[in-house]
């Protein structure tokens, strides 16, 4: 019987941590349309860039998307990473266009901005809040990119690749909130 105890321990230690994974997964927040704003759900900056682009040229474009999904809250974020050929005197037109674009998006969706954070070059940073979520858009001022070409670039053009990261984090509400989410501080 004195073997068997140890055993047993063991046993009920191993079948707990089993269970307390479990139930841990099973909690996850997962990504939806109750804990996302309309803006990271549905943001893409193709709609203003292509009145930018010049014709002609050719453009390109990366787009990632992760996300960290835990039980009290989840954290999300996307990049845009544009490259494409534009007249370079109008990178501050673009740049405007692309705030404007995104507070529009905001004010339609209810969003409020809590923080602005503006560059000497034209970059900008809003960070919001809107119901359980929290969040920031990002846009970085065009930088000049080093193309390889069988050609050389028109006079008054430039390559360029933009960067824009958005962040979010939405939290479980307090409504939610039960006794065993106390349990995962």
């Amino acid at each position: 019987m004195r073997k068997l105890v140890p055993v047993l321990i063991t046993i009920l230690l191993l079948w707990t941590a089993l269970a307390w994974d479990q139930w841990v997964n099973a909690h996850r927040i997962m990504a939806g349309p109750d804990n996302e704003t309309m803006l990271y759900r549905g943001y893409n900056p193709e709609q203003v860039i292509k009145e930018f682009r010049y014709e002609g040229e050719g453009h390109s474009g990366g787009n990632s998307e992760g996300a960290l999904h835990l039980i009290k809250s989840m954290r999300q974020n996307r990049d845009f990473t544009p490259r494409f050929t534009m007249q370079a005197d109008r990178e501050p037109e673009l740049l405007n266009a692309l705030r404007n674009d995104i507070l529009f998006r905001m004010r339609n969706a209810g969003m409020k901005v809590v923080a602005t954070h503006d560059e000497a070059d034209g970059a900008f940073t809003y960070k919001y809040v809107f119901g359980s979520s929290t969040g920031s858009i990002t846009v970085q001022a065009p930088a000049h990119e080093v193309t390889v070409r069988r050609y050389p670039v028109p006079s008054g053009l430039d390559d360029v690749v933009l960067n824009i990261a958005l962040e979010e984090t939405w939290t479980r509400p307090a409504s939610e909130t039960q006794w065993w989410m106390a349990m995962v501080d």
